[in-house]
This record gives C-alpha cells, sequence and structure tokens, in this order.
C-alpha cells in the first residue's frame, strides 16, 4: 500500500464511535476511493 497521511485519519475515524460522516474531497483521480478500500481491507 502506498503511504497515504490520510491513512491514519481514516483508520481512527473507522475507530471511533462518532455518529459524524467522514467526507473525502481532492481533485480527480488522485487516490480517494483507493486509499478507502486499502485501509478497510487492512482492518
Amino acid at each position: 500500500m502506498l503511504y497515504r497521511k490520510i491513512s491514519k485519519y481514516i483508520e481512527t475515524y473507522l475507530k471511533s464511535k462518532e455518529d459524524k460522516i467522514l467526507i473525502l474531497e481532492g481533485a480527480r483521480q488522485i487516490g480517494k476511493s483507493y486509499i478507502i478500500r486499502e485501509v478497510v481491507e487492512s482492518q
């Protein structure tokens, strides 16, 4: 998996019990969907 700074933030968010929505914004084709899939699969 490519290292991305956001991955630790996403992991923390998924482990928390908050009822907030996570919004991931960015330009096209920078790996938004990729990093979400990789973080979820690694858990």
